[in-house]
């Protein structure tokens, strides 16, 4: 069985209440589980005999009278870049997930799931649990609330794992066998590997879109989980490249710092003795995109805010020959003016500014950048009598959980306070962006989310179960 960007929502069965998954193979990508319930085993999914791998998924708010409210492991499972939001066992173990035979567990992360009356908030372990580069907050059991061991029949082997706030029952209850590098915001785990860490606040964000196929919580910039992780997998659960800095983080985010301006600027005569006529400004008008998927969305992305420029600005002098400004951050941004463009000789100015906020029908690639220009007097200079153009190079990892072939780039309307389209040819085999344009503003790249996500409270930490 194969499943593929499907959602599976308010289903009830006596097991398995979204997917009973008997004997095998499946393989689920993609795909929400939300609200769906099991009178006995597996709210979400039960996986019986055979193998289950689990990517990219989600598992909200489902429960299980009996056990395993989000998943029921009977069979050898793997889980990799995937959440696990509110799940819950009303009257035995597992609310998040219960393992009877393997759990491989790679880059997850699960959050304020509780079993009521019993063992295992996140996870509960009867049979072998391996775990690298999870994110375990503030799970509630009466004991391990965020993992118990089950120490007659279950073994239990942590890596790069942040286990933090429990809500009832402590971070861990039973014997937890650490490979290294991981991070208990208490001293319940017993974690004495290398690189360990306990007694220490992780300073996670809280749950939301960070970007990728699901929902994580960021790091702070000053989390003592960032460069401190060991034997991490190669991408993070967004699909971001580890490491990021001078080591891997620890659990299942990885923190990108803070880009580092680099201008490059070049000066290019492009003067010719053949006259070259002026072309008439024209201002950009604002197509309609129609958005693929079950969602259609317009041009003109609604802002919550107009965030201001952070101060990195790059300048260089752009003759009446015309020139170029390259900025690299996290994408590069090349502005070209032709010969012409300007009468007179204009300090180009290009600074990076905030991520752009454009509502949940878009997501922002890098942060937005503005670009300005004045004359020789400080006078600012917005109209040209030639057309420049902005080329924008991004990477794979800019674009994950984005539809590369709705990029593109809009400028900012002071007017309405959105985001307008501008008209972009877009390469997605080399990765670039290019539009052409007439003034000069504040810019971003947006396209549409490659896949629904799904969107709850970021205001979690405050959920306390009533039981």
């Amino acid at each position: 069985m194969t499943v593929t960007g499907s959602s599976f929502t308010n289903n009830t069965s006596g097991t398995g209440g979204g997917i009973n998954s008997d004997v095998g193979p499946a393989v689920i990508s993609g795909t929400t589980f939300y609200a769906n319930s099991a009178s006995d085993k597996g709210g979400g999914v039960l996986n019986g005999s055979g193998v289950l791998s689990l990517v990219d998924s989600t598992f909200a708010i489902n429960s299980a009278g009996n056990r395993g409210g989000g998943l029921y492991a009977a069979g050898a499972v793997s889980v990799d870049r995937s959440m696990f939001l509110l799940n819950s066992s009303t009257s035995h173990q597992g609310g998040g997930i219960l393992v009877y035979d393997a759990l491989t567990a790679t880059n997850t992360t699960l959050v304020s799931n509780f079993a009521s009356n019993d063992t295992g908030g996140a996870i509960n372990n009867w049979g072998r649990l391996i775990a690298n580069s999870l994110t375990l907050d503030g799970n509630s059991a009466t004991a391990g609330g965020n993992i118990f061991n089950n120490n007659s029949y279950g073994t239990s082997q942590l890596r790069n794992t942040i286990v933090a706030n429990a809500a009832g029952g402590g971070n861990c209850f039973g014997t937890i066998m650490s490979q290294g590098n991981n991070l208990d915001s208490g001293n319940t785990c017993g974690f004495a590997g290398t690189g360990d860490i306990v007694n220490t606040d992780p300073k996670l964000g809280s749950l939301q879109d960070n970007g990728g196929w699901t929902l994580t919580e960021a790091l702070a910039a000053d989390s003592p989980a960032i460069d401190r992780g060991g034997g991490c997998p190669a991408v993070d659960q967004r699909g971001v490249a580890r490491p990021q800095g001078a080591g891997c983080d620890i659990g299942a985010y990885e923190s990108v710092p803070p880009p580092t301006a680099t201008a490059t600027p070049t000066l290019t005569s492009t003067r010719t003795p053949t006259a070259t006529s002026t072309a008439t400004p024209t201002n950009t008008q604002t197509p309609t995109p129609t958005a693929t998927g079950t969602a259609t969305a317009t041009s003109t992305a609604t802002a919550t805010s107009t965030p201001s420029p952070t101060p990195s600005p790059v300048s260089t002098v752009v003759p009446e020959t015309g020139g170029s400004l390259t900025f690299t951050a996290s994408t590069t941004t090349t502005v070209s003016f032709p010969d012409g463009a300007v009468s007179q000789p204009v300090t180009l100015t290009y600074s990076l500014g905030d991520a752009a906020n454009a509502g949940a029908s878009f997501r922002a690639v890098g942060s937005s950048f503005v670009i300005t220009a004045v004359d020789a007097g400080g006078n600012a200079v917005t109209q040209f009598n030639r057309s420049f153009t902005i080329t924008v190079s991004y990477s794979d990892a800019d674009v994950v959980g984005t539809d590369e072939s709705t990029l593109k780039i809009y400028f900012w309307n002071t007017t309405t306070s959105a985001w307008d389209e501008v008209p972009t040819v877009v390469d997605a085999a080399n990765n670039t962006l290019t539009a052409t344009l007439d003034h000069l503003t504040r810019f971003a790249l947006l396209g549409q989310p490659s896949v629904r996500k799904l969107f709850l409270p970021a205001v979690l930490r405050a959920y306390v179960p009533a039981w």
